[in-house]
Parts: structure tokens; C-alpha cells; sequence
């Protein structure tokens, strides 16, 4: 649908959400940054303490972030904020053109630059379909999984491909998991995980962080 700036499209999407009232009680009128779900919340959170301990930048202070309950809201969430505030937003997934198309477009009806839509598959490296988890260098990311679900998944369990890591542990295992574990498993045990982080783990969240800071200009 086309998620304009038309009174009669949001109207039912602000009573749902009560915006009248949350946009005075957890909205303030800065910069927000809606992302899919916790954890990419939990991961941009935790990065950007990491870098910041180690005189690095990390996602700036101005960027409020919303988790809106999955990539499906993105639309509407960019269409509803876009309309009285500054928004920027992160979009990842096995759709991501398609949610892109749809995202972009909300963001042009509302006035919002396209240049505050940032994809994952935006930073060097990662596959166009790519997920935050595929930031992680493979053994990073499986040792988050292994203390959320008490396994030992190692890397050369995986399948050899392209395909984006949540896909690959998902063939695995014959099943979905949820995703936000290993995030609060990242929170749990984040002095030992960061003691041994891959550098190159920590050098794709700076990209990602790096561009999403851009989109306050």
C-alpha cells in the first residue's frame, strides 16, 4: 500500500499505536532510528559501548533507537514517525530489496531523505540479502549462539555458502530459533566476548554505526 502522508491512511496506524500520546510519553522530538527488532538494538547498544571504551566512536547519542516489532512495520513506522519527526531506519533480512522498495517509498511520501534508509547490505562485505548477524565473523556470532541455546555449533558445521549465517544455522538445526537470545546472551557475557572479539566483527558494526550517524546530517 502507499503509505502517504494522507490523514485517512495513518489514521487507523496512530490510533492503534496511541501516537498521540506515546510521541509525549517515549517519542521526544529528536532523531529516531527505527530497527526491525531487540536485537539490533542490543547489538548497536553494546557495540557502541565497546567502541566507545576504546576512544572509538560509536552510534551517536542523538539516534534514538525503536525497535518496532519486526521488518513488516518498518513501513508504516517510517510513514507514521517521518511525518512530525526526523527518522532514520536499518533494514535487513532475506527481503531486502523488496523491503527497501517499500520503505523508500514511505520515506519519500513523508518527507523523509532516502538517505536516512540504511541497509545492511550496504557495508562492504555482506551479502545482499544480508542480516546484523552477519556483521559477526562466523565463530563471533556462534559462540553468542552456543551460550544462548547451550550448544556447540562450530563453524565448519555450517554449510560452505553465501548465504546469510541465521540461514545457515536455521539448515542446520531443522528449525527457526529466536533471534534476540544470542543478542541478550551478548549482554550476559559481554566482557568475555569482547576480550576475544574478531576484529573483523568489530569493524563491520563500525561501518554499519559509521553510516547510520550520517543520516543525522
Amino acid at each position: 500500500p502507499n503509505l502517504s502522508a494522507d490523514a485517512a491512511t495513518l489514521l487507523p496506524i496512530e490510533s492503534a499505536l496511541g501516537y498521540s500520546v506515546s510521541r509525549h510519553l517515549f517519542i521526544g522530538s529528536g532523531h529516531h532510528l527505527a530497527v526491525e527488532g531487540s536485537s539490533d538494538f542490543v547489538y548497536l547498544q553494546r557495540f557502541t559501548e565497546h567502541m566507545t571504551s576504546k576512544k572509538r566512536k560509536g552510534l551517536d547519542p542523538r539516534l534514538s533507537i525503536i525497535p518496532v516489532g519486526g521488518a513488516d512495520n518498518l513501513p508504516a513506522f517510517v510513514a507514521l514517525l517521518g511525518r512530525r519527526l526526523k527518522v532514520s531506519a536499518l533494514v535487513d533480512g532475506a527481503r531486502t530489496a523488496s523491503r527497501m522498495s517499500r520503505i523508500t517509498a514511505a520515506a519519500k511520501n513523508n518527507g523523509v531523505p532516502e538517505s536516512s534508509i540504511i541497509a545492511i547490505a550496504d557495508i562492504p562485505g555482506m551479502p545482499s540479502n544480508g542480516d546484523v548477524e552477519d556483521l559477526f565473523a562466523v565463530d563471533d556470532y556462534l559462540r553468542l549462539y552456543n551460550w544462548a541455546f547451550g550448544s556447540s555449533l562450530a563453524a565448519s558445521d555450517l554449510a560452505s555458502t553465501d548465504e546469510p549465517i541465521l540461514k545457515r544455522v536455521i539448515d542446520l538445526i531443522g528449525r527457526d530459533f529466536d533471534h534476540a537470545l544470542p543478542a541478550h546472551a551478548l549482554t550476559e557475557h559481554r566482557a568475555e566476548f569482547f576480550a576475544n572479539v574478531d576484529p573483523k566483527t568489530v569493524e563491520n558494526f563500525a561501518a554499519l554505526i559509521a553510516k547510520l550517524n550520517t543520516t543525522l546530517a
